[in-house]
């Protein structure tokens, strides 16, 4: 009797703990995730069991997978970096935008040719490369452009900040009238045998200006913090091989 009994105690709970999930599933299957560009990277992390149960996307794993970028995701696109989280797509609801980045001297995810790599040890000609935008908000009041190498630990190639949010592009090997340019461009030139290197050349939308003039490319980050409406990247690649 007693066995019977325990059996029977046992269905009983397992019955209470599977109702239990799927009550938790359901609730969570109408549930928007909610992210903003005025929110941390943390506050997207919150919703990584999210990501992992109803898309089988870890937002750390993409994160990880891609080095930041954008990734489809219910229906849309989703960017997010160390600064900016954004997203249109049917289950994210967002505070920003996205900036449709692109240049005319190389294709998205693609290798530089050699007019843009390093002219130091690695025998290009180490100019800067045009990029063209679009989907700038009207509200923005600057713009940031920040290069970096993601397989070397975030090796800053470029940063130009207060940029006239009315720029559209910025022509091969030339910095826009009005900008600042902390870092000067600095062409792909990694070690030998390292692998393929990704450059991930990055513009966000600020609604307000730069004010002080930022030491370093952490001070700039750390500046435009609550200011980005809106942002977007594109990548190219290079590996280096004598």
């Amino acid at each position: 009797m007693t066995f019977f009994s325990n059996r029977g105690w046992l269905g009983t709970g397992f019955a209470i703990i599977m109702f239990l999930i799927l009550s938790v599933m359901i609730a969570s299957m109408g549930t928007k995730i909610i992210l903003s560009s005025n929110r941390s990277i943390d506050a997207a992390r919150e919703k990584q069991a999210y990501w992992t149960s109803f898309s089988g996307l870890s937002f750390t794993r993409q994160e990880h997978k891609k080095g930041q970028g954008i990734i489809d995701f219910g229906g849309g696109k989703v960017y997010f970096d160390d600064l900016c989280v954004i997203g249109q797509s049917a289950d994210v609801l967002s505070g920003g935008g996205l900036i449709t980045l692109l240049s005319d001297d190389f294709v998205h995810d693609e290798t530089l040719d050699d007019t843009y790599i390093s002219s130091v040890d690695c025998g290009g000609d180490g100019q800067s490369p045009e990029l063209h935008w679009s989907g700038v908000p009207t509200e923005a009041a600057k713009l940031v452009i920040i290069v970096e190498d993601i397989d070397a630990d975030g090796e800053i190639h470029w940063a130009l900040y207060n940029i006239p949010a009315t720029t559209n592009s910025i022509l091969r090997n030339q910095t826009p009238v009005g900008a600042t340019e902390l870092v000067d461009y600095v062409g792909p030139c990694p070690p030998v045998d390292s692998g393929i290197h990704r450059y991930v050349f990055k513009i966000y939308a600020l609604n307000a200006p730069i004010d002080a003039p930022p030491a370093d490319t952490a001070a700039l980050k750390a500046s435009m913090k609550g200011k980005i409406i809106a942002c977007g990247q594109i990548i190219a690649r290079y590996e280096r091989t004598s």
